[in-house]
């Protein structure tokens, strides 16, 4: 299998800057919170400013689907912030209620802040293609002097990065290592509650990297607070194990059945289980596991639409002067039978003759590149007619057209 190359980790280098990657992976990750201190008010500005938060709530066709209301722990029920016309509640947002209820006290979560705000957007995916596993951005908006949820954990890490206002933070000890969703904070759960291992107060530009397991909290004291929290959602171990399962169904013999009531010798039947686990372990390859997990990812992760419509409006120009590239946050993986090749890509599957393969590494590259430029023993008609499919499904995009 040939999978995209990644290039060096700067999107995540910007959200631990000043400190080195090593030492962050050596130190923190997963295993300690780590707060980050920037006095640069404009840090995270790219990604999201008030200015695109008041512009949000002028919007008078918001789904209420795409948000979440809470105080002190307590979600409220949509229909409290929902559009009502001719007497019927609709899917909509009504942007007066949900500023009522802001005003009263409440914090306003923006689920998925990257589908509304697209250098969000283009941040997160160009994140996913360093990190090379999905990233989830939410929104949290909380009014002066209030608090939206009481002291939990998360079943991932997260990086929170502030953009507005202030914010009050205490994290504590982890009560549960490394938890995965079978070991989510059950919501009214409480732990006893030592002395927190940091206290700090995040202003814009700031950032906190909070492990997975420990317990936090934050309010506000007189300033509204506005800030991201990252979701990290890479594969673990036991996803890998998923996968070994996955292959286990392909071989007949774990595809016998235990029939629990018509067991006469039950010893016979469990040795002979750890017997083909143990096969199956000792034959296994790891790398091939993390290459199917990695493949279960691009082939979830939206597509890149950024020009698409602009590209679709002129792929009839394309000409052997035109200049592409691949989008730069395409993620693919090349795979290989005996009749062709397979470019997989965020849920597209698109099948190449064998013999183009030397044409597909230019369509691989970073940097633009002419149409005619490509090489091969392909006439002009053949370049144009794959360069032209790879638009069509968003792989490449146009540079410059040169129609003229």
């Amino acid at each position: 299998m040939i999978s995209s190359t990644v290039r060096a980790s700067i999107h995540f280098a910007k959200l631990i800057d000043p400190i080195d990657l090593d030492e962050f992976i050596a130190r923190d990750f997963e295993q300690r919170p780590r707060h980050i201190r920037r006095d640069r008010d404009d840090y995270f500005a790219e990604l999201l400013t008030p200015g695109h938060i008041d512009d949000l709530f002028q919007c008078e066709a918001l789904a209420k689907s795409l948000l979440r209301v809470n105080k002190e722990g307590k979600e409220v029920h949509s229909d409290q912030f929902s559009e009502v016309h001719d007497g019927v509640r609709t899917d909509r947002v009504s942007n007066v209620k949900l500023l009522e209820l802001f005003e009263r006290g409440h914090t306003i979560i923006i689920n998925s802040g990257n589908l509304v705000f697209p250098n969000l957007d283009r941040y997160c995916s160009d994140l996913e293609r360093e990190l090379r596993f999905r990233v989830q951005p939410n929104i949290y908006i909380t009014p002066f002097s209030a608090q939206g949820f009481a002291t939990h954990y998360d079943n991932h890490d997260v990086f929170i990065l502030q953009v507005m206002g202030s914010k009050n933070w205490r994290i504590f000890d982890a009560p549960v290592a490394l938890p995965g969703k079978r070991q989510s904070f059950v919501p009214g759960t409480t732990y006893p509650l030592e002395a927190p291992q940091l206290e700090v107060t995040l202003t814009p530009g700031d950032s906190i990297y909070i492990p997975r397991g420990v317990l936090h909290d934050a309010s506000t004291d007189g300033t509204t607070s506005a800030h991201i929290t990252l979701g990290l959602h890479p594969p673990y171990r036991f996803d890998l194990l998923d996968e070994l399962t996955r292959l286990a169904q392909d071989i007949p013999a774990f595809r016998k059945s235990v029939p629990l009531g018509l067991l006469r010798d039950r010893d016979d039947v469990v040795a002979e289980f750890k017997r083909l686990v143990n096969e199956l372990v000792d034959q296994m390859d790891v790398d091939d596991l993390m290459d199917r997990r990695y493949r279960s990812f691009i082939g979830s992760r939206r597509l890149d639409t950024r020009g698409r419509f602009a590209d679709l409006a002129h792929v009839n120009k394309v000409s052997v002067r035109t200049v592409v590239q691949k989008r730069p946050s395409v993620l693919y993986t090349v795979q290989r039978d005996n009749q062709s090749l397979t470019v997989a890509f965020s849920g597209n599957r698109i099948p190449v003759q064998p013999f183009l393969e030397d044409a597909l590494s230019f369509l691989f590259r970073d940097d633009p590149f002419a149409v005619r430029d490509i090489t091969g023993f392909l006439s002009d008609t053949a370049r144009l007619e794959l360069v032209t499919r790879f638009l069509k499904a968003g792989f490449l995009e146009i540079v410059e057209l040169n129609d003229k």
